[in-house]
């Protein structure tokens, strides 16, 4: 069996980018290029499943908290 983590929240990853150079506090670098084919013009976890299964359910759902509270996490490694 297999559950979905997700907020039921999409990010264009132009936003993700945008939100990690505010936290780290320096330039991401990135190139942009076609989608690739196959690739779905929007993809969003619906964790509805490990709601009703797992009883869970996001606690993090804001762009900027979710990556502040995985920066601090990784500038620990």
């Amino acid at each position: 069996m297999s559950v979905n983590l997700g907020s039921g929240n999409g990010f264009s990853i132009k936003e993700l980018l945008s939100a990690t150079e505010r936290i780290v506090g320096a330039p991401v670098p990135y190139t942009v290029s076609a989608r690739r084919a196959g690739d779905p013009p929007r993809l969003v976890a619906d964790a509805t499943r490990a709601k009703i299964i797992l009883d869970w359910q996001p606690a993090l759902s804001d762009i900027a908290h979710r990556l502040s509270t995985d920066w601090i996490w990784a500038k620990k490694l």
